[in-house]
């Protein structure tokens, strides 16, 4: 949605941060700041987006929210790998697939599943890499699929 156009983009979810907050809508600020660590990521900006993507992962966490969480987990899993941060961000990474196996998120399931494979890949594991990538390339053909079923129906 506001993708090349992060600087753009921050301006925008930081005043919907202060609104949404101003107004006790608590779940909306912490999108905000989900999409403002995002915006951050995008920009190289690692420290800022780990302060955002830190507060959004507290805070799905705490209220239980797994729409969000496995989505949170993930963002925090990939700066972790962008920082060479191997370990945590295996554990994000696979904390969020968990979360959207439960939720029927295949979608998610494959991008998780593709974020694992590189990170195997990064660490040197390409045994590992290729078995996570299998599994994500066969979730993305279930996917693609079930919308062909789909479209066929109309």
């Amino acid at each position: 949605m506001y993708r090349e156009r992060q600087a753009e983009a921050i301006a925008w979810f930081e005043r919907a941060l202060a609104i949404y907050e101003r107004e006790g809508a608590t779940s909306y600020a912490d999108i905000m700041r989900s999409e403002l660590g995002c915006c951050h990521f995008a920009l190289h900006e690692d420290d800022k987006a780990f302060e955002y993507f830190s507060r959004a992962l507290k805070v799905s966490r705490e209220n239980g929210a797994l729409a969000s969480l496995h989505i949170d987990l993930a963002n925090m899993g990939a700066l972790n790998l962008r920082r060479g941060e191997f370990s945590p961000a295996i554990a994000h990474f696979q904390e969020a697939l968990q979360i959207a196996h439960r939720l029927g998120d295949k979608i998610s399931i494959s991008k998780w599943l593709h974020n694992l494979a590189i990170a195997y890949s990064q660490m040197g594991n390409p045994v590992l890499s290729a078995g996570f990538l299998k599994q994500s390339e066969e979730v993305t053909k279930s996917v693609e699929a079930a919308r062909a079923a789909v479209s066929s129906i109309r």
